[in-house]
């Protein structure tokens, strides 16, 4: 019966914590970066957050100024439509009765 034995020398050690060191800094370097998108992710959203408010602030006093010029053209064509009906009215008095 065979037995083999592997067997690693300091070299191989050194190795092998070599890469268990570099493993861990990547570790740790990728979660620093995880942990920077995340605050730049939290703030990007604050903006959003506050454009969007600012957006929804602009469309509402446009839409109201909006209703505001559609009520004054509606009061306009009324006062026009009167002129015009004045103005008929007294071309068929002076057509017609004089």
């Amino acid at each position: 019966m065979r037995t083999d034995t592997i067997s690693r020398d300091d070299t191989q050690d050194m190795e092998i914590a070599a890469l268990k060191t570099d493993v861990h800094y990547q570790i740790n370097t990728t979660n620093q970066n995880l942990n920077s998108l995340d605050e730049k992710l939290k703030i990007s959203n604050e903006i959003f957050i506050k454009n969007q408010n600012n957006m929804s602030g602009l469309i509402t006093d446009a839409n109201s100024k909006i209703n505001d010029l559609n009520r004054r053209l509606d009061r306009q064509s009324y006062a026009l439509c009167l002129l015009f009906g004045i103005a008929i009215g007294l071309l068929i008095y002076i057509y017609f009765i004089m």
